[in-house]
């Protein structure tokens, strides 16, 4: 029994080593401008895509939403549905389309947000993007609560 403690110790002090930080820079590029980075920058979303906004008491509500087409053709494309809040007071909605590629990564995005929408009512949304070449197929998310 005596080796657990001692192994449960060398371990902590493994870890602990481990969590010591050199001062190399971590991905990106050295000071002599080699570059180290380790995620393919043609892998990471775009800095420009439109904010989502957060919602407090957000909970997803793809349910409450319908979808017209949706193209992931190169281009401007744009998206119409229709939301019905299916709760029993007002809220607001937040509708997300998002085209992405074959890995999943969201290379365009268009966010719609609806306020204000009464118990059992029904209001239309559009969303637009311009999705580059590389876009495979469109994904949806629906929240609802209160805009922030």
């Amino acid at each position: 029994m005596k080796t657990l403690p001692a192994a449960a110790t060398a371990l902590v002090a493994l870890l602990a080593l481990g969590a010591c930080g050199d001062d190399e820079p971590k991905g990106g590029s050295t000071s002599k401008g080699e570059d180290t980075a380790s995620v393919d920058p043609s892998r990471v979303s775009p800095t420009d895509l439109p904010e989502v906004p957060e919602l407090k008491g957000s909970k997803g509500a793809v349910a409450d939403a319908s979808f017209g087409q949706c193209t992931a053709a190169p281009g401007e494309q744009k998206v119409s549905g229709t939301v019905t809040n299916s709760t029993r007071q007002t809220t607001d909605y937040v509708v997300t389309v998002s085209w992405i590629n074959e890995t999943y990564d969201v290379l365009a995005r268009g966010v719609a947000v609806l306020e204000d929408l009464a118990a059992g009512a029904s209001e239309d949304f559009e969303v637009s993007a311009s999705v580059p070449e590389d876009a495979d197929t469109c994904t949806f998310h629906v929240a609802r609560g209160e805009v922030r």
